[in-house]
């Protein structure tokens, strides 16, 4: 899955970044309906924005 291999290469800018990113990892690893709203643990995104090069991007985390 090309999004956990974006999310281990992710350099955290402080501790709550590196906790974060390590439950993210367990349950995108654990969880078959995490991006499912109805799951406990669950993922979304109100944006995603790509450069015009498509090498550069910006999630928001909310």
């Amino acid at each position: 899955m090309p999004l956990i291999s974006d999310i281990r290469a992710y350099q955290p800018f402080n501790q709550q970044e590196i906790a974060d990113r390590q439950v993210i990892l367990e349950q995108l690893e654990s969880n078959p309906r995490v991006f499912d709203r109805s799951s406990l643990a669950h993922m979304t995104c109100s944006i995603w924005t790509v450069d015009p090069a498509k090498t550069q991007t910006l999630m928001v985390f909310h």
